[in-house]
């Protein structure tokens, strides 16, 4: 599954998973409809042959909730080399993200708590420096070709991996060329658990509606 919405230019590698699902035949999404843009979540530069001809024909599967989204993001950085520590420390107990009850106002609360904290959720701060705040969760169900068009947010490590380009098709063709660096060695580690049969959180995207090129 993938969770997606519009999100701030600081995303890092254990933000977007979605980054790494490239050898997934489907996967799913859960997207926000609000039409604002956050700062640093601009398209790409458009280049001939690239963005001005991609389309993510994406699925809707159905509505879904911010509730989910904070257990896919949690659950998705959980065992992040970069963010796992915090989340653990803040959250304390595994069971909040692997078998959440979202009936349970005091557990949702929690999670939200927590992402506020280490990442700027709902406080307009940090990763979430722009968001808006009134966004429809949807889920969405993609396959390997949509998520070819997807963009990786405009952060260094996803811009460089990609070539400037910031597509994801274009970050999984260089990952496993040298030379080799921190970021190409998470996604070969990924790729791994992957073949290994791993499966992995739903995907956090945005878009400003399900025919827009998502961010990742």
């Amino acid at each position: 599954m993938i969770p997606s919405a519009e999100a701030p230019s600081r995303v890092q590698a254990g933000g977007c998973p979605g980054s790494f699902i490239f050898l997934v035949r489907k996967a799913k999404a859960l997207i926000p409809s609000d039409s604002r843009r956050p700062a640093g979540f601009e398209p790409a530069p458009a280049r001939a042959g690239s963005l001005s001809n991609i389309v993510a024909a994406v699925q809707v599967i159905g509505d879904s909730s911010e509730e989910k989204m904070v257990v896919a993001f949690l659950s998705a950085e959980w065992d992040s080399p970069r963010f796992g520590a915090d989340v653990r420390y803040l959250l304390g107990d595994e069971e909040l993200v692997r078998n959440p009850d979202l009936t349970d106002a005091a557990a949702n609360q929690r999670r939200r708590s927590v992402l506020a904290r280490y990442r700027g959720w709902r406080r307009n701060v940090a990763l979430f420096e722009g968001f808006p705040r009134d966004v429809h969760w949807k889920l969405l169900e993609i396959t390997m070709h949509d998520l070819d068009g997807f963009l990786y947010c405009n952060y260094p490590d996803w811009v460089n991996l990609s070539g400037g380009s910031r597509l994801v098709r274009d970050g999984a063709a260089s990952a496993g060329r040298k030379p080799l660096n921190e970021t190409k060695e998470h996604i070969r580690a990924v790729e791994r658990e992957i073949r290994r049969g791993v499966t992995y959180p739903p995907i956090v995207a945005v878009a400003e509606g399900e025919a827009a090129v998502h961010i990742c």
